[in-house]
């Protein structure tokens, strides 16, 4: 009996890579192991981490943002993204998406953010409080909106780290909508948090991208078949392993 559970749930996993590798439908368990691990460094479990990022296309030319809030396990809980006007410098650009990341992580209830962008420049004016001519307005804006937290932080990453904000600004540009929110991971981001894994995306046309999968399939099936607490109990132990 054990070992007919065992591969049901072996069955069950492989379908919905299956599924994801046709792009057919949405399914709930794949969902949830993408989301768990679409985290690229550790945040407090006190705190969510927001990273934001945007495009830089001067005078009238559309120019995109993005953002997305992750918990302490990586989980994304929201994200968004949205078409805004060219700014005359990179700056002015950064400082409009993270002022549209403040107000949506305001307004979604979190109260203890870490934001986390790009460019260094605009991490320093924050950090360091320096006067800045042509960003006064956006840095006071920024400035004003700190008050409705209980604990923020501004640090810097490197593009590289910033992969899921920056995809959502090239969607962004080339959606047909001036905005969209998502409550959970938007399956274009999919490849990128499965190269964050270190694990092929999946191509039906070469059935090798599944057979690299199997290592993390059984050892899913496995963890899964000792409890019975289903999907997110056996991704959390795999999120210990992982550590």
């Amino acid at each position: 009996m054990e070992k007919l559970r065992v591969l049901y749930r072996l069955i069950l996993t492989i379908t919905c890579l299956v599924c994801y590798g046709f792009n057919v439908g949405k399914c709930s368990e794949f969902d949830f192991l993408i989301e768990t691990y679409v985290s690229s460094s550790s945040v407090p479990s006190c705190r969510v981490k927001c990273n934001y990022d945007a495009s830089h296309h001067e005078g009238d030319v559309v120019s995109g943002l993005g953002w997305l809030i992750r918990n302490s396990q990586g989980t994304v809980l929201e994200c968004g993204m949205g078409k805004f006007q060219g700014r005359m410098t990179p700056e002015e650009a950064e400082c409009s998406a993270l002022i549209w990341a403040i107000q949506a992580t305001s307004a979604f209830g979190y109260t203890k953010v870490i934001f986390e962008g790009d460019n260094s420049n605009v991490n320093r004016l924050i950090n360091t409080k320096s006067d800045n001519p042509r960003l006064k307005h956006y840095l006071d804006t920024i400035k004003s909106w700190i008050p409705s937290f209980t604990s923020t932080e501004f640090i810097f990453t490197h593009r590289e780290q910033n992969q899921c904000a920056d995809t959502l600004v090239k969607k962004a540009i080339k959606s047909s909508t001036q905005w969209s929110l998502f409550n959970c991971c938007p399956h274009f981001l999919y490849p990128i948090v499965l190269s964050i894994l270190g694990q092929p995306h999946l191509n039906f046309a070469d059935w090798s991208g599944l057979i690299a999968w199997l290592p993390l399939l059984l050892r899913i099936t496995e963890l899964n078949s000792q409890t019975p607490h289903g999907t997110s109990h056996y991704l959390l132990h795999l999120e210990g392993e992982k550590q």
